[in-house]
């Protein structure tokens, strides 16, 4: 791959977003970042220096990306261990003690609170929970890109390690923001040096993101911005 076709990679995907949202706006990061908002959620058990540690580290990372690609800044919102939230968190517990993502996604994502015609108020969510995550025990977080849903999973001592957490964190947030892959998936893109580094690894190595995923979440949101430019043109 080249970098002509990394880009076009990165508009396909972005169009792909934008003609889900026609369909369902449900679906798309064109619905739930509208209104600048964002919603913290956390467990009970999880401390509050490891609220202010996601939450500074996914601020930062918005306002990067939000210089780079020209959307507007986010507001978040810490809303605690809402009853609502551990409600939701409770109905996709398996009986390992697991959050399932799968139920997880499509349960937040589809919540009255997000939905305009409900009373709702479009919005991205970010759940900080003190369990793992079903099937990776190795992940500390999962993202939906489509419907704007962060999911942390900090068991045991993980809320004790501050910096990666804080990698770990803007990872997610590059995610959330519209970088659907990671880094080391794509080594050898003609034009880019891979770095092995860049905070979109996989493995989450540090919170600098590397020219080659800077490019694309840019390319993603042009693109993106253009097409609701026309559509609202046309209406």
């Amino acid at each position: 791959m080249d970098k002509k076709s990394w880009l076009e990679a990165a508009r396909w995907n972005a169009e792909m977003f934008y003609l889900g949202s026609e369909k369902n706006p449900r679906m798309s990061p064109a619905n739930w970042w509208i209104n600048g908002e964002i919603r913290v959620f956390w467990t009970r058990n999880v401390p509050e220096k490891t609220v202010d540690v996601v939450v500074s580290a996914c601020e930062e990372r918005a306002r990067e990306f939000g210089r780079l690609c020209g959307f507007p800044a986010f507001r978040f919102r810490r809303f605690g261990s809402h009853p609502s939230a551990l409600e939701q968190v409770a109905a996709c517990m398996t009986i390992r003690g697991e959050v399932d993502e799968q139920k997880f996604f499509p349960l937040v994502g589809a919540e009255s609170w997000r939905r305009p015609e409900a009373g709702g108020y479009r919005h991205g969510d970010i759940y900080i929970t003190e369990y793992p995550i079903k099937g990776g025990h190795t992940s500390w977080g999962v993202t939906s890109v489509n419907e704007g849903i962060m999911l942390l999973g900090l068991y045991g001592d993980r809320p004790q390690s501050p910096y990666f957490l804080d990698c770990v964190a803007m990872h997610e947030m590059g995610h959330m923001l519209g970088i659907p892959l990671h880094c080391d998936q794509y080594r050898d893109v003609a034009g880019y040096r891979y770095d092995p580094h860049c905070g979109m690894h996989w493995a989450c190595p540090g919170t600098e993101v590397c020219p080659k995923c800077l490019d694309f979440v840019s390319e993603w949101w042009r693109t993106w911005l253009d097409m609701r430019k026309g559509s609202r043109e046309r209406t």
